[in-house]
């Protein structure tokens, strides 16, 4: 009896086409070839687009139907959550630079002057140019040393070189931190339903399709559209500055999240009506302490991994 080639990806013994452990299939005769390969991969793009547009119609239509579906096993007809994530967090960023509202990403000033936390950040910015400071004027003649004019124009020169640093090192430390703010809403999705049954990872898919939710549909759409209005409040009311216009992002977000929590939780936790609604509420309200500790987080892990010029 003839022995069954074993697969090349896991060893195991294939007797046909597809490997029984880990499902690697067998090449054909005459493969690779052009035709297989460029097959294969309208079959890839294919598949692809459409795993993608149900999962994102799911996400938009049917909120709570993605977390609910992959918690009892139907899982093959969409993207995984982490897939969701990762490419909300994409389009997000992407299309972010064209919009008014950082609600995410924000610049030294932003963290220095507009958190909550501000004090903090204000605090350790000021003892890390001090120390920058002193290092450039340690190196001068000490006549020059000693001279507080020169000191101050060092001063400037290295608030001017860190800003543009951290600022730039900021804005990669949002996307790669993003991610952070689905455990986050995952840790207020599991306090607000402690009675609801449901384990940590079901949490965290509902928090991670929450979070695609908000960054695509909510944050891109909704401030593209403060984009268009910007510029008459600015006009009229002087709403041009970030605090205002932060609030005014906050406001739109509000009502959408809200319809898009209230659906999930009747879908996912089979709420009643009036429990879902007041769960969504306390939700909503969580949200923003959620995105102010993950500014913080950023801010602080960019302080500390910023090396001096």
């Amino acid at each position: 009896m003839t022995e069954a080639p074993s697969c090349p990806t896991c060893g195991t013994a294939r007797p046909d086409r597809f490997c029984p452990s880990c499902g690697e299939a067998a090449l054909q005769d005459g493969e690779p070839s052009l035709r297989q390969v460029v097959v294969a991969f309208f079959s890839d793009v294919t598949n692809l687009e459409g795993k993608l547009w149900r999962t994102l119609w799911s996400l938009v239509r049917h909120p709570g139907q993605l977390a609910a579906d992959w918690s009892r096993g139907k899982r093959r007809p969409y993207m995984k959550p982490t897939q969701v994530l990762i490419l909300a967090t994409v389009v997000y960023f992407l299309l972010q630079a064209f919009t008014p509202a950082n609600t995410l990403n924000q610049d030294l000033a932003g963290h220095v002057t507009r958190q909550v936390y501000s004090p903090l950040a204000h605090g350790l910015t000021e003892r890390r140019l001090d120390t920058l400071t002193d290092r450039a004027v340690s190196e001068l003649p000490a006549a020059e040393a000693h001279d507080e004019t020169v000191r101050e124009r060092i001063r400037a020169t290295v608030r001017a070189d860190y800003t543009t640093r951290f600022d730039d090192r900021v804005a990669k430390n949002a996307r790669a931190l993003v991610f952070l703010l689905a455990p986050l809403l995952a840790l207020v999705f599991a306090v607000v339903h402690l009675d609801g049954g449901r384990g940590a990872a079901e949490h965290l898919v509902l928090a991670a399709h929450f979070v695609s939710f908000l960054l695509i549909v909510v944050l891109v759409i909704g401030a593209t559209l403060v984009g268009i209005t910007a510029a008459v409040l600015i006009s009229l009311f002087g709403l041009g500055n970030a605090p205002r216009l932060e609030w005014l992002v906050a406001q739109l977000l509000a009502v959408p999240c809200l319809l898009w929590l209230h659906v999930a939780y009747r879908t996912f936790h089979e709420n009643t009506r009036l429990s879902a609604a007041l769960r969504a509420g306390v939700t909503v309200l969580a949200v923003l302490p959620a995105v102010m500790v993950l500014r913080l987080l950023t801010f602080l892990f960019t302080h500390a991994t910023l090396g001096p010029s």
